[in-house]
């Protein structure tokens, strides 16, 4: 009885230090995975960045062209007003005159 279980505290023993192991080469592993992740985002982070003044200059471009569609707009709206006022004003100057 007393080999069984000398042999059995053996065997747990030298289970637990491959565990061990295998959790230190688990460890490693992520380690290296977390590094090369960094390395991808500051990567990504830095085209990013570069990109920055693109974005910057095609949010100005469509400023602009939303600025002269308004106005576009308004003056074509502004003539349509005035065309169908002038029909209106013409017309109830023909219904009084008669």
């Amino acid at each position: 009885m007393d080999v069984t279980l000398q042999l059995l505290t053996i065997i747990v023993f030298i289970l637990l230090a491959v565990l061990l192991v295998i959790f230190i080469i688990i460890g490693l592993k992520l380690i290296e995975t977390i590094d090369s992740t960094n390395n991808l985002l500051d990567d990504l982070e830095k085209k990013s960045k570069s990109l920055d003044g693109l974005f910057e200059t095609v949010e100005h471009v469509g400023d602009s062209l939303s600025i002269v569609t308004d106005k576009f707009v308004d003056g074509a709206l502004g003539t349509i007003k005035r065309l169908f006022n002038r029909r209106k004003n013409k017309k109830e100057e023909d219904f009084e005159d008669e």
